[in-house]
């Protein structure tokens, strides 16, 4: 079950890895990280951070919504996950599992703004492609945080796997364009002309 709670109706939630917003997207499987306890960890253009460090991982790997390596909330120990991004991101989302409380993603602009939060239900033992994610085609996402709302066992132990993101594709303003090509105009003109001489 999911509920959302959003700042401007562009955004939405993600709960498939096959979304539309996915389908150009980076991917991060934690395959080559190695196993161990990290304060962050960065990976391309992620990092991941955990209020008590991250593990990767791969003792439950193909449980749980995981393939192999996985990163987890330190055993527990994290009830808060940040994912921070180099640039702003269109779209970003993750399998995840081993809930028993309710968790609630939430993505922010670069000023620290909300831009759109969803809570997830606890799947406890399902490994059936569970996945969370946030699309914001009008506000670049800087960072995310995944937490633990609290519940019989908080703070509750999760697994991340299979990280998909979408950076913003920067477009030149037409006006911006169109001095180019005008620039670019002028100089084979000008280059015409001093053949010609």
């Amino acid at each position: 079950m999911l509920g959302a709670a959003a700042s401007a109706s562009a955004q939405v939630a993600i709960t498939s890895s096959n979304d539309p917003a996915l389908s150009v997207a980076g991917l991060i499987t934690f395959t080559s990280s190695t196993p161990g306890t990290y304060l962050s960890l960065s990976l391309g253009a992620v990092t991941f951070s955990g209020s008590s460090g991250l593990v990767v991982e791969s003792l439950y790997g193909g449980n749980y919504n995981s393939i192999g390596n996985y990163i987890n909330n330190n055993n527990d120990a994290s009830s808060l996950m940040t994912f921070s991004f180099s640039s702003g991101l269109a779209a970003f989302g993750f399998n995840y599992g081993a809930t028993d409380d309710p968790w609630t993603l939430s993505a922010y602009d670069a000023g620290s703004n909300l831009i759109y939060a969803t809570t997830v239900a606890p799947i406890g033992g399902s490994s059936a492609g569970e996945f969370i994610g946030i699309a914001s085609p009008s506000a670049n996402i800087a960072y995310a945080t995944f937490k633990d709302d609290g519940g019989i066992w908080f703070p509750d132990w999760i697994l991340v796997d299979n990280f998909k993101f979408t950076e913003v594709v920067t477009v030149p303003e037409p006006g911006s364009l169109s001095l180019c090509l005008f620039a670019l105009a002028t100089l084979g003109f000008a280059v015409r002309r001093r053949r010609l001489t």
